[in-house]
């Protein structure tokens, strides 16, 4: 999944309030603006900020860009 795709992956399976989604929002793009070449870096950074917040788990964190693993 790209930042849309993994955001619209949280809208979609979380209850958030406004705030909330702004907050994950910002912080996948953040974490896309960085320009991680390693995917693995880039879902470690992304789980060092979201991991356990509002339930999610790791391995809906591996989701985020998911497709380039090979």
């Amino acid at each position: 999944m790209n930042k849309d795709e993994f955001y619209d992956y949280i809208v979609e399976n979380f209850n958030l309030d406004g705030a909330s989604f702004r907050l994950v929002h910002n912080i996948i793009y953040y974490v896309a603006n960085q320009e991680f070449t390693d995917v693995q870096d880039a879902q470690v950074h992304l789980k060092s900020l979201l991991d356990g917040a509002f339930g999610i788990e790791e391995h809906e964190i591996r989701k985020y860009r998911q497709n380039e693993v090979m």
